[in-house]
């Protein structure tokens, strides 16, 4: 037989053996071989989609320092993201000028890449994040301009990392959205579109002159990741949360009591689907 008559043969043989309608089905007939092989190619290509999910989160804070160190474990996982939300501020009761920028962000001694940095008069958020990261635990620092604010006070860092995982390693994020504000205050809404039902809304905002204790607090449908207060009036307080894609827009919403406010949100991926039909593939014999 020649080997155009034999790929023929063969396909007419695997046509009559298969059948497709969202299930694969083995016929009777068919070796146990050739129902392994098949197997293991629809669950490679299973493998080949899955929505973003979230890992650990750790959170730290200094005060009048110009680094902070904190130990970071991202786990076991397949494509997985870091991401690590940065709020810098004062830490007193009066005003404190523009709060310092940051220089670097590293994970185990690998420089992670900026997403945004938003400033809001006294606050700052700044976001950076890292592909396939190791599986730790290793130390997150976080290297900022100073030590103080525009007007000498003591400056204070919140920080906090997030691991995400089945996040799509060629275009990880979406473009990131921000919000800058100089008092007033209330309510902060960062909307990120469009989304998909496999993708993660990561979202992080920082504020300050909010009594003796600023709050924040986050809407409905999201997940609160950190939530780090300071005390005084002009302390600065940071949250971050995610909420899961829609198939359209989603807006991450922070309530909050304070003035001077920014913030960040951006679109994690997930995989995509690769298959001609999204889902769960299963291999089953026929009777």
């Amino acid at each position: 037989m020649y080997y155009n008559d034999y790929v023929r043969s063969w396909g007419r043989a695997l046509k009559k053996t298969l059948y497709i309608d969202n299930v694969w089905a083995l016929s009777k007939h068919a070796s146990w071989l050739l129902a392994f092989f098949c197997g293991f190619m629809l669950l490679s290509a299973e493998k080949a989609f899955a929505q973003a999910t979230v890992g650990s989160t750790t959170s730290a804070t200094t005060t009048n320092s110009a680094t902070l160190t904190f130990s970071h474990t991202p786990g076991a996982g397949a494509n997985k993201l870091l991401m690590v939300a940065v709020g810098l501020g004062n830490t007193i009761t009066t005003q404190g000028g523009a709060p310092p920028t940051v220089n670097s962000v590293t994970f185990n001694g690998t420089p992670m890449t900026l997403v945004e940095s938003a400033l809001g008069l006294e606050t700052r958020s700044v976001v950076y994040y890292l592909l396939n990261p190791s599986n730790g635990p290793a130390n997150v620092v976080v290297t900022a301009s100073s030590n103080t604010t525009g007007d000498g006070d003591p400056a204070r860092i919140n920080a906090s990392a997030t691991t995400f995982i089945n996040v799509n390693q060629t275009t990880p994020l979406g473009t990131a959205v921000k919000v800058e504000e100089s008092g007033g205050g209330g309510t902060l809404n960062l909307i990120v579109s469009p989304t998909t039902v496999n993708d993660i809304v990561y979202s992080a905002m920082t504020v300050d002159e909010g009594g003796s204790t600023p709050t924040i607090t986050v809407a409905g449908g999201q997940t609160t990741l950190a939530n780090q207060s300071g005390t005084g009036f002009e302390s600065t307080h940071s949250a971050s949360s995610y909420e899961a894609g829609t198939g359209s827009s989603v807006t991450s919403t922070y309530t909050f009591t304070a003035q001077d406010h920014s913030g960040i949100a951006v679109l994690v991926r997930g995989i995509a689907c690769t298959l001609p039909n999204c889902g769960t593939v299963t291999l089953v014999k026929n009777p």
